[in-house]
């Protein structure tokens, strides 16, 4: 429960709502790698509509945990990734999880 209490305090609430906690883990393990995911590599993990990821997308966005860019090699492609706001919180998240799980 202290995890939960740890989430509401570091998060927006619209980023536990439906699937944006899986795109925000996505997204923060493909910056620890070193790139940003397409829309439709987001879409592969989930099973969710396109529709249905594009608002997930939209309510992070608007929460100011994720930005989209166009892909400058292919502008068809959107790119999906976490903002300096959405890098800070996810830390933050884990370091107060490890924390807990050490007492």
């Amino acid at each position: 429960m202290s995890v939960r209490l740890a989430q509401r305090r570091i998060f927006p609430s619209a980023v536990f709502r439906e699937s944006c906690w899986d795109i925000m883990l996505l997204c923060f393990a493909s910056q620890l790698e070193g790139h940003p995911l397409c829309i439709k590599q987001i879409r592969n993990h989930l099973d969710e509509s396109h529709t249905a990821l594009l608002r997930r997308v939209d309510e992070l966005e608007q929460a100011g945990m994720v930005r989209r860019d166009r892909d400058e090699s292919d502008g068809r492609r959107t790119m999906v990734q976490l903002t300096p706001a959405g890098v800070a919180a996810m830390t933050r998240f884990f370091e107060l999880h490890a924390e807990i799980a050490a007492r």
